[in-house]
């Protein structure tokens, strides 16, 4: 006969939404993970389990999302700046428009090459580590690239320093699997995302203002340009050594309930795909309703004859016993990383090669190319496209800041609707139609209207294509982390890890 603790426990969950099978029915289910379930400290009524895992989504959005944002907001500055001091660094180094066009695009060859072979480092070395050693090589290099003196030396530098960045994005994208169940990670994403797109806002006008620098302390403007936005890089490269935490189980600044908590969730988010035949490896418990119902007060809240099943680990004791809690010490202690690079060779050749050749992968290769290349061209020529209504650098740079502004808005409110609808597909199917629209708007402007009736139109479908472009990317690559980061089995991490790098850096070479 079970206690009044498992019955209420048992009612909890199916208020929640397991159905009588033990699938899930619901997300908002309660989650698998025999440490949250059967732990006899908790026991979460459906409006306290809510109200923490709010909390505790909360507790880690403080600590992470505005770091790692400021982070992405440095490594785009860096990645830009080129564009702002086109000019004057053609003038001093004597290139032609083809030999700017050749050092802009190496930067895309090293960080391509590199991105996958450092996204499998990041786990093992820690993400704080790697992290830091990303940020503080680009730092480095970018500030001396303001010493280069002629076309080999600027593309070398280039080169070098898309090999240091690679790795960044998509290893901040395999970062918040370790953090934020599918279900809630786009809106993240999309928090980290835009301050990308916030610092598109201030990218020319920065660049505008520090070429007015040019002849303090005998350098150009645009070399103040590369010092200025490379120092800080290089600077909070050595504070995420100190600063950025690497695991949930490792984290000191998380209670010990907070940390059962977040392993439920994430271990629930992980096997909601996860078809039954993987369930093989593992124990069934089986709690039969019929003995629940003799014991509870009330029968009209359980529904007889039917079971609730869950995955339990083999070897699991009963969690009221000592034993148990070694369990979980024990099995939070092998998951910790070691920056072993010898270990299981033959097992990451295999999943990156899982990777290589599944074709959904390839699928969202083609997906997210078909998102960055347009954005690249937005990005890229906007400025020059509001530059032709006749307003000066200083003017173009100004006007395009409301776009982005909005463009940050519109991304956080459809992305958290994505999340609370559970659904990527139908959004990016909207975003990216409505983009189309603009792109569309703006060809057939070319041919049909005159230039000064068509600069307020130009003005106002350059807009309708970023902010369909822009939640796109949040929305796809939370889509790609859903599917890549699911299951139990040693390969995931490695899977998602390669998968996120491949997509992300073969999208870029878009931009070449």
């Amino acid at each position: 006969m079970k206690n009044d603790g498992d019955t209420n426990r048992l009612k909890s969950m199916k208020s929640r939404g397991v159905d009588q099978e033990g699938a899930p029915g619901s997300l908002q289910q309660e989650p698998r993970s025999p440490d949250y379930i059967t732990s006899p400290n908790t026991s979460f009524s459906s409006s306290s389990y809510s109200h923490a895992v709010t909390t505790l989504l909360r507790k880690l959005d403080v600590r992470l999302l505005p770091f790692l944002s400021w982070l992405y907001l440095l490594a785009f500055l860096d990645r830009v700046n080129l564009g702002s001091v086109h000019g004057a660094l053609k003038e001093d180094l004597h290139l032609t428009d083809s030999q700017f066009s050749l050092a802009v695009g190496v930067f895309f060859i090293g960080y391509c090459v590199f991105e996958i072979p450092s996204n499998l480092l990041l786990k093992r070395f820690t993400p704080s580590r790697w992290i830091s050693r990303i940020m503080f090589s680009w730092g480095v290099i970018m500030t001396i690239m303001a010493f280069v003196w002629n076309l080999p030396t600027l593309m070398i530098l280039r080169f070098a320093l898309g090999s240091c960045e690679a790795g960044f994005f998509p290893g901040i994208l395999f970062y918040l699997t370790f953090w934020y169940p599918a279900e809630r990670r786009a809106l993240r994403i999309a928090y980290f995302y835009t301050s990308g797109v916030a610092a598109g806002a201030v990218a020319g006008l920065l660049g505008y203002f520090l070429l007015g620098l040019n002849g303090t302390l005998g350098l150009k403007g645009w070399q103040w340009v590369f010092i200025i936005e490379g120092l800080p890089s290089a600077i909070f490269g050595i504070v995420t050594w100190f600063y950025l935490p690497d695991f949930p189980e490792t984290s000191a600044w998380l209670t010990a309930d907070e940390k059962d908590l977040l392993k439920g969730i994430l271990d629930r988010s992980r096997s909601l795909s996860i078809p039954s035949s993987n369930t093989k490896e593992c124990d069934l418990e089986t709690i039969e309703l019929d003995e629940l119902d003799e014991d509870s007060d009330s029968d009209e809240d359980v529904e007889s004859p039917k079971k609730i099943r869950r995955k339990k680990k083999v070897g699991e004791v009963s969690p009221v016993s000592h034993q148990h809690q070694q369990q979980v010490t024990t099995t939070e202690a092998e998951q910790l990383p070691t920056p072993d690079l010898s270990r299981d060779l033959d097992h990451i050749k295999h999943e990156v090669k899982t990777v290589l050749t599944d074709t959904s992968i390839w699928a969202f290769v083609g997906l997210y190319s078909g998102i960055v290349t347009p954005l690249y061209c937005v990005s890229f020529f906007m400025p020059a496209i509001i530059a032709g209504f006749g307003h000066d650098q200083f003017v173009s740079n100004l006007l395009t800041v409301p776009i982005y502004t909005l463009g940050v808005i519109v991304t956080l409110v459809l992305c958290s609707l994505s999340d609370k609808r559970k659904d990527r597909s139908s959004f990016l199917i909207f975003q990216m139609s409505f983009s189309c629209v603009g792109f569309i708007a703006l060809f057939l402007m070319e041919y049909s209207l005159e230039k000064g009736r068509a600069n307020g139109w130009r003005y106002i479908f350059v807009a309708v294509a970023g902010l369909g472009l822009w939640p796109s990317i949040a929305s796809s690559l939370a889509w790609l982390t859903d599917e890549v980061a699911r299951g139990d089995d040693k390969g995931v991490d490695e899977r998602t890890a390669t998968a996120t790098a491949l997509v992300v850096s073969i999208s870029n070479l878009g931009g070449l």
